[in-house]
């Protein structure tokens, strides 16, 4: 099952990759306010947030396989529909489109993997996992310049690459991610009270996930850094975010989830305060960059892995529908608050919300009991 997943994230990863600066570039170019162009960049999080209701009611009925092949397929059709009609409303309606159908295809991977992931190896599976989405991201965002701003190549490029990570989920074996759960009130409730802290970790990393995307290179450029660096952020941040993500999900199958979701949220805060000291060398700041987003990007793997250790297959769907709940929540509040903080305090004023949400989990997480994370250790694997 791995390498299939694999495949598939990887190619989608590269196909959504070259899409968010195409979108951007001539959203820009279009004279956009700064509020439209956040409500335009919402979209994929609120897709995201619908779609984590109406999972488990797809699982009730269709196989794993099916559903990402499904959604790549209105990805595709969304994609194209960029291209047939060039208008900021019709655009944010198709984002809206592209940018759920995307999220739900990346929700049911991560509900596979959970499902058939051993307990000693969860952190590991979700280490690489990350490594081929982020990979796949920074390939995709690379790409985009050399495949030009107009024509037919971005919409054959990146529709292909769907179509590749489509044929590579179309693999997957049906006995292993056939669900036969409904979500019921009862139960997001229940998954709230029965594990809150990967649920915490999730709306955490939804918080600050758009900060390296769009913010990082604004705040670089207004703390007199030169465009130069200001283009390397992003570089720098997907660098670290498949890197430390693979390192610590192997400590969290031998030290503990809860420990790594510790270390990664400290981690987090701690480099984020660092930041507006480490702007005196260029080299400096990007190394923090990529140290912060790779602490930031391991909370996310973290409280799948969690999610994966407490929950029992029959709940699974459920809990990890509202994981994705969570993360998209934090992805719809994030860009308005971090947005608001760049301009409302000073300069450094974007590094303060990004250290303070992780500040928050690691206090919570250092007080509270929590029923998914007594247990330090993940549980050993069944003897044969």
């Amino acid at each position: 099952m791995l390498p299939a997943v694999l495949t598939s994230t990887f190619a989608a990863a590269v196909a959504y990759g070259v899409t968010f600066p195409h979108l951007a570039t001539h959203l820009e170019a279009w004279g956009v306010s700064g509020e439209l162009l956040g409500l335009n960049a919402a979209m994929p999080a609120l897709g995201w947030f619908l779609g984590s209701f109406a999972l488990p009611l797809l699982q009730a009925r269709f196989t794993t396989a099916i559903i990402l092949v499904v959604s790549l397929l209105v990805a595709i059709v969304a994609w194209l529909g960029f291209f047939a009609r060039a208008d900021y409303g019709t655009w944010t309606a198709l984002r809206f489109v592209f940018g759920g159908s995307v999220g739900l295809f990346f929700r049911t991977i991560e509900f596979g993997l959970n499902a058939a992931s051993s307990d000693d190896r969860r952190g590991w599976t979700f280490g690489l996992y990350n490594l081929a989405f982020g990979l796949g991201i920074a390939l995709g965002a690379a790409l985009e310049p050399v495949l030009g701003e107009d024509g037919s190549i971005p919409a054959v490029v990146v529709a292909g690459g769907f179509a590749v990570a489509a044929l590579a989920a179309s693999r997957l074996r049906s006995d292993i991610v056939t669900v036969a759960e409904r979500p019921t009130l009862e139960g997001w409730l229940g998954a709230a009270r029965r594990a809150p802290l990967p649920l915490l970790a999730g709306l955490a990393y939804g918080f600050v996930e758009d900060i390296p995307a769009y913010l990082l290179s604004i705040y670089a450029l207004r703390n007199g850094l030169g465009s130069e660096v200001a283009a390397y952020t992003l570089t720098a941040a997907a660098l670290g975010s498949i890197t430390l993500p693979l390192a610590l999900g192997i400590l969290a199958d031998r030290a503990g989830r809860r420990f790594v979701l510790l270390v990664a949220s400290l981690g987090a805060a701690a480099t984020a305060a660092v930041i507006p000291f480490a702007l005196a060398s260029s080299w400096v700041f990007l190394t923090a960059i990529a140290v912060w987003t790779g602490f930031g990007a391991a909370l996310y793997t973290t409280g799948l892995a969690i999610v994966g250790d407490t929950w029992p297959r029959d709940g699974l769907s459920t809990a990890n529908a509202a994981f994705g709940a969570t993360y998209a929540t934090g992805g719809l509040i994030g860009p308005l608050v971090n947005g608001a903080a760049i301009d409302l305090l000073s300069s450094h004023g974007l590094m303060v919300s990004a250290a303070a949400v992780p500040a928050l989990l690691a206090l919570v997480l250092a007080v509270a009991a929590d029923g998914s994370s007594r247990r330090l250790r993940p549980r050993p694997a069944p003897k044969a």
